[in-house]
């Protein structure tokens, strides 16, 4: 059971995460039902450590175990009371039957912790099979999985009801995909942990924390398609990469697990090798970023004629709104676009990915050159030839913003590798620059100007002496 013993706690630690980003993430019209998604996150992931704990006590930890037992029971009633919570308070009825349900289960919390007993007169443990529970033979047995059964289907009629009532396209499919997620694992719990645990069968209750994964699931994926509870983008980034990292850490375990048995024929893996192979797999996944920093470079490195553009543009946009470095943007495209230089031109100062023969008199008359027939590129008359030549440039371009105006060039040297600048797949290298010129100007200093006894602010500092001027 070691297996289920790493899932448990993997699910646990996902349940726990997704609550926390959650509670922190959710938009302002969503935080009640944030709270109680971080209520029930929170709870899962209890519930879910407290019984594993206790179904890998061996004998002679019977007092830690009767703990872990009375903490698990507890805990189910809390994750019932946060369960339905969450379904339910998006209406008044919901909300009225919530503080019902929270009565009731506060009460049989109360009663369950002054008289343990009530639910249970001892544990047995064992080495050879599946740690059990002795159930009391009291009223308060049948009430506690009466309860627990009842808030169960409970919440999963109150989504079938808002699924039913939904008018949004996105939001129905959103509802379907949880209600799909909720009634697997409320039958898994049903049959599990509530019917089969009322006859003192407690044999399968190690289905109940690998259930909540299902339901894990479906909620991020209708989050994240569509959108059932908004979150903030960075926030829906961050659930998303530790959801990724936990489902494949699951993953791999099981296949590890399956070949790890069939070839050496040991039905059960120690906890020390599962362990080791839960790190050696976070590990990788932590290292395939760099991976694929390395495989772009390599990769750029190789095909000089083209350029990635997926790549590019995506290190682009993350620039967007953000203080921009020059310079080190002109390093990255010379590199990243297979040419020996790039430059920017704005306001007569040069920054460059390397440094460039060129005097300022040659930065003013490039800063004047004429437009040419080639989309953005300018045409370079008899005067710049030689120093285009001399400095080893190909080509500029100018840089405009949203209105059209110039605000900058671009210098562009010479492509690397025996080829010239026309066989380059130019249609690539205008696209990277029009997405730099819209990226460099968002970035650019904004500043506030008076026009006409108006004070106007927002305006790019490029643009204000002529806006001013103009007036």
């Amino acid at each position: 059971m070691q297996l289920v013993t790493i899932l448990s706690f993997l699910i646990a630690a996902m349940a726990l995460v997704s609550g926390v980003i959650v509670l922190l993430g959710v938009q302002r019209g969503g935080r009640a039902r944030g709270a109680w998604f971080f209520l029930t996150g929170a709870s899962i992931a209890l519930w879910c450590t407290s019984g594993t704990l206790f179904s890998m006590s061996t004998p002679g930890q019977e007092a830690l175990a009767i703990l872990y037992t009375k903490i698990t029971f507890a805990l189910a009633l809390v994750l019932s009371i946060c369960l339905f919570s969450y379904n339910c308070w998006v209406n008044r009825t919901g909300k009225i039957a919530t503080l019902i349900v929270l009565l009731i289960g506060g009460a049989l919390i109360i009663q369950f912790v002054l008289s343990p007993s009530l639910l249970f007169t001892g544990i047995t443990l064992s080495n050879t099979v599946n740690n059990s529970i002795t159930n009391a033979d009291s009223w308060f047995v049948p009430t506690f999985f009466g309860f627990t059964g009842i808030v169960n289907i409970g919440y999963l009629v109150a989504l079938i009801m808002q699924y039913k009532t939904a008018t949004d396209r996105n939001a129905k499919k959103g509802l379907q995909i949880s209600l799909i997620g909720w009634s697997i694992c409320t039958a898994l719990l049903f049959t599990f942990l509530m019917a089969l645990p009322s006859t003192g069968n407690y044999n399968f209750v190690w289905v109940g924390p690998l259930s909540f994964g299902v339901v894990l699931i479906a909620v991020y994926y209708s989050m994240l398609r569509y959108r059932l509870l908004v979150l903030r983008s960075n926030f829906l980034s961050i659930v998303s990469y530790a959801m990724i990292f936990i489902i494949a850490t699951m993953v791999y375990m099981v296949l590890f697990f399956v070949v790890f048995t069939s070839l050496f024929k040991i039905p059960n893996p120690s906890m020390s090798v599962l362990a080791l192979n839960v790190v050696m797999v976070a590990i990788v996944l932590l290292l395939l970023p760099v991976i694929s920093e390395v495989g772009a470079a390599i990769k750029s490195m190789i095909f000089v004629r083209s350029v990635d553009m997926v790549y590019i543009v995506k290190k682009i946009n993350h620039l967007a709104g953000q203080k921009i470095d020059l310079k080190n943007l002109a390093e990255f495209l010379a590199d990243r676009m297979h040419f020996e230089y790039v430059g920017f031109l704005i306001d007569g100062r040069l920054w460059g990915s390397s440094k460039i023969d060129l005097a300022d008199n040659e930065l003013a008359k490039i800063a004047k050159m004429q437009h040419s027939s080639s989309y953005i590129w300018l045409y370079v008359d008899d005067t710049l030839r030689p120093v285009f030549e001399r400095s080893g440039l190909a080509a500029v371009a100018q840089m405009r913003n949203a209105r059209g105006q110039v605000f900058g060039h671009i210098l562009i040297g010479r492509p690397i590798g025996e080829i010239k600048f026309e066989q380059r797949d130019l249609t690539q290298v205008e696209s990277i620059i029009n997405l730099v010129a819209a990226v460099v100007n968002s970035s650019e200093k904004k500043v506030c100007i008076n026009v006409n006894g108006q004070r106007i602010c927002g305006v790019p500092a490029s643009e204000a002496k002529k806006i001013a001027g103009d007036h």
